[in-house]
């Protein structure tokens, strides 16, 4: 009997050392493997500041369809402007308006930390999310991007992004309402799809 409660002792005391040495790797790992989740309150329409306070990448924070948010654009992108819009003389910074009162922007951006377009697009819907009520993803060539509207705003504000080397393009078009956005994101859209590159 006494061997018995030995080797049960033994094997219960292997089995203590063993969870402890498993929690103190895991202990030391977990440092490497952190995550915060945090429930930040969405940036109002109107307020400046982009899609939402806290997006993860600088330049999402910085959108906003009331001001311009990139840099100037390469000079293969600057030399034309979508079916009705017409360039205002800002040089390789590109902004054009059509008749019916759409603004139609297109900047660079640093692609950091290196995504394709179709990351960048997802970037933009998840941080979106936040602000506006409808957020559709679209596709243009080459082109990702969403299109946003905000309850109470009439407007419409529509984001592509194509990745050129070290670079983001970003194209925003912002339209004054849905039924000119039926009009002008359609010529933004053939205009981005037949590669406006």
């Amino acid at each position: 009997m006494h061997g018995s409660i030995a080797t049960r002792s033994t094997a219960a005391i292997a089995t203590i050392f063993t969870v402890l040495a498993v929690g103190a790797i895991v202990a030391g790992c977990s440092s490497l493997a952190v995550v915060r989740v945090e429930d930040l309150p969405p940036v109002g329409p109107g307020s400046p500041g982009g899609l939402r306070a806290d997006a993860a990448f600088e330049w999402i924070a910085r959108l906003d369809p009331d001001a311009r948010s990139t840099g100037d654009a390469p000079r293969d992108v600057a030399r034309s402007v979508p079916a009705g819009f017409a360039q205002s003389p800002s040089g390789r910074a590109v902004h054009a308006i059509s008749d019916l009162g759409s603004v139609y922007r297109a900047g660079t951006v640093a692609n950091t930390p290196r995504g394709s377009a179709s990351f960048w697009a997802q970037a933009l819907a998840h941080h979106a999310h936040a602000r506006y009520a409808h957020v559709d993803v679209v596709i243009a060539g080459d082109y990702h991007g969403v299109v946003l509207s905000a309850d109470g705003d009439a407007r419409v504000y529509a984001v592509l992004t194509r990745v050129s080397r070290d670079s983001v393009i970003v194209v925003e078009a912002i339209y004054p309402d849905s039924a000119i956005a039926d009009v002008d994101h359609a010529a933004v859209i053939a205009f981005l799809a037949r590669g406006s590159r």
